[in-house]
């Protein structure tokens, strides 16, 4: 049975299914938080918000994020299985995550379009520009994924497990396999929004943009340089210390829960 070290072990099925699994059973929990974020980063927020408005758009997130990861990391192991074997482990789980966030990116931005206008309270109805901010969610996605799996398989392998620590004293509640998971995920998560925060800041904001009869288009560069005007590079960063709250304890409990699926799942796939 797997131990939770490499993410992309085992069958490509059963890595897609405890991911969507675990990540939708995590954002369910975290949902509020995600709400509150999109608020802060579009400057609508109101701290009037009652709890009901707090799961505006949940029913798009929710399909939305399970299928994100059941995607993400069944097309990761079957990418990272036709690459060259002797290409270092770190190039591979970064290519592999890339190549397959990119197409995920593409399938499924439309659903995270209407989550943020639903959060935002604008009309469910409107199909119009569901495409507004591909280029930014491209190139967080691909780029993100890149970072967060090589990360974490590489923290997986290297942190402490009960046979170093007997020589290193580490105690032992630090180097159990759920501690490994929570630390592993929680940090390469954080590390990952660090770098790639701005462009979703850049895609809510063009995502949430008008796009019915009689509106303008707001492009790429239009919608960076007005973000710019209004705040400089923090503007980017407007609601960052909920959203890295959220990303490391939202990391961290996906991969304990995802491995926790995947051993579950595993007999039966």
């Amino acid at each position: 049975m797997a131990d939770g070290r490499d993410l992309l072990e085992g069958k490509a099925t059963l890595n897609a299914m405890a991911g969507g699994v675990a990540s939708g059973a995590v954002l369910a929990v975290l949902f509020p938080m995600d709400v509150i974020k999109t608020h802060v980063q579009t400057a609508e927020f109101d701290r009037r918000v009652l709890l009901p408005r707090l799961y505006r758009g949940f029913t798009p997130a929710i399909v939305e994020h399970s299928l994100n990861r059941y995607m993400l990391f069944g097309i990761s192991t079957i990418i990272r299985d036709q690459m060259p074997q002797q290409w270092p482990e770190p190039a591979r789980d970064a290519s592999s995550g890339f190549g397959a966030a990119l197409i995920k990116t593409i399938c499924l931005h439309p659903l995270d379009t209407i989550k943020c206008r639903w959060q935002l309270g604008q009309p469910r109805y409107d199909l119009n520009g569901l495409y507004n901010g591909f280029s930014a969610a491209a190139t967080r996605s691909a780029g993100g994924m890149a970072i967060w799996l090589a990360a974490r398989n590489h923290l997986e392998r290297v942190l402490p497990d009960e046979n170093s620590s007997r020589s290193a004293r580490v105690p032992s509640f630090l180097v159990s396999d759920n501690a490994r998971h929570f630390l592993s995920g929680a940090i390469a998560s954080m590390l990952t929004d660090l770098a790639t925060f701005p462009f979703d800041t850049l895609k809510k904001n063009l995502q949430a943009a008008p796009s019915g009869k009689g509106a303008s288009m707001v492009g790429f560069s239009s919608m960076t340089s007005q973000l710019l005007r209004n705040g400089g590079i923090l503007r980017f960063y407007h609601g960052y210390s909920l959203r890295l709250t959220m990303v490391g304890l939202k990391g961290a409990m996906d991969n304990v829960v995802f491995v926790y699926c995947k051993r579950y799942l595993e007999p039966f796939i």
